[in-house]
Parts: C-alpha cells; sequence; structure tokens
C-alpha cells in the first residue's frame, strides 16, 4: 500500500474517505490503519519542526548562562588574587584555565613563573603563556616571549623571542612604548636574515607548538 499517497487531508474521517477511493484499499480495515499511520506521520512531523525551531534557542541560552558563570568564576579569581588569596585564585584560575580561558591562562602562567600561589615553574609558565599567546592575549605574547630570550622554561631562541613581542607590541596598550625597547633589545641579537625570518613568523601566526598538556601542566 503507498502510505505516501494517503496523506494528502488534515484529518482522519478526510483521509479515510480518500483511502477508501483508492484502488490499492481493498478493505475498509487497510482504509483505517494508513489514515492512522498517516495521521500518525504527520503527528510526529510537527513535533519534529517544533524542536528543530526550539533547538537554535535553547542553545542561545545555554551559551549566554555558561558565558555568565565564566565571567562571575573569572571575578572571583581575580578578587582572589586582589586579596592575596593566592592558594583559591590559583584553584580557580586553573579551572577556568582548563576550560580554555585565554585571562585566566595568562593569570596561571604569571603565576607559575613567579611562583606565588604555586610552586614556581617556568615549564609550566610557558605552557600556559603558549596557551593563552595563541589565543591572541598580548601580556601573554610578550611573557612567553621574555621566556624564550632567557630560555626559561623553554629553549633559548631569539628568533621565537622577536616574533612573538612583535606581535605582542602590535596588540599592545599603554604598555607599548615600553615593550618596544624590549622587543628591539632582542632584536639588536639577530642577524639581518634571522630577524626577516621572526618577523615572517610574527605576520603568519603566533609561533606554533601545543600547549602542555592541561591537566598537569608538562
Amino acid at each position: 500500500m503507498e502510505i505516501s499517497r494517503l496523506v494528502k487531508s488534515r484529518s482522519v474521517a478526510v483521509i479515510a474517505s480518500e483511502a477508501k477511493q483508492s484502488r490499492r484499499c481493498k478493505y475498509v480495515l487497510d482504509c483505517f490503519v494508513a489514515a492512522l499511520l498517516a495521521m500518525t506521520v504527520q503527528i510526529f512531523d510537527a513535533a519534529r519542526i517544533r524542536r528543530r525551531r526550539a533547538l537554535p534557542g535553547l542553545i542561545i541560552c545555554l551559551a549566554i548562562c555558561s558565558t555568565a558563570a565564566a565571567a562571575e568564576s573569572f571575578q572571583k579569581a581575580v578578587r582572589a588574587y586582589a586579596a592575596h588569596k593566592y592558594a583559591l585564585a590559583s584553584r580557580l584560575f586553573t579551572d577556568l584555565s582548563i576550560a580554555g580561558d585565554a585571562r585566566a591562562q595568562t593569570y596561571l602562567g604569571y603565576m607559575y613563573a613567579n611562583g606565588i600561589g604555586v610552586p614556581q615553574n617556568f615549564m609550566v609558565a610557558a605552557g600556559w603563556y603558549r596557551c593563552a599567546s595563541q589565543q591572541g592575549i598580548a601580556r601573554a605574547q610578550y611573557m612567553l616571549g621574555l621566556m624564550y630570550d632567557k630560555g626559561q622554561g623553554v629553549p633559548q631562541d631569539y628568533v621565537v623571542a622577536y616574533s612573538l613581542l612583535n606581535l605582542a607590541v602590535a596588540g599592545a596598550g599603554p604598555e607599548r612604548e615600553r615593550w618596544a625597547l624590549i622587543r628591539d633589545a632582542v632584536a639588536s641579537k639577530l642577524s639581518l636574515i634571522e630577524r626577516n625570518r621572526a618577523q615572517q613568523l610574527a605576520f603568519e601566526a603566533p609561533p606554533g607548538g601545543p600547549c602542555l598538556p592541561i591537566v598537569t601542566g608538562y
């Protein structure tokens, strides 16, 4: 039986009437079953359409709620840091950093670099700075550039250091002039060929390399 030919009306009665006239419906029971199936298909189609229409709104609502919760957690961490509650701040920043918050990753990198609320560890600091720098955070790019210049937690590499500092200066705010002096000091350590290569790296993208595994920092 071709049920699709029967799905034309808005009521069981009309569908049953049309089904009776079909040569393919030889029995009244067949026609009635066909009508019920047709109505079932219509009901499920309508429900599916309603779900599709509601889904975008639900996704937007969840995104807004999630963003608001993350913003509140970040502000709580900043307040803890300002109040010198460094152990609490490090825990809060760690949770946010694992979730991919670049601002929190920058804070956490600084805390590991200086041993504030956590044991000093240059490798972990560089890892968090790298995560944030790849998301375009100028301060993280600047701090990671300094670590490459000094060889702290990463292999000493003036080309990468200059590339990161160049990116940081481009995205800097009031600190731009001071950062530019550091960038130029590192540039003085490079040959012309090295400087050109570093500038090309900065032009293409932040120097690559995966973030260190998030859970341990190594």
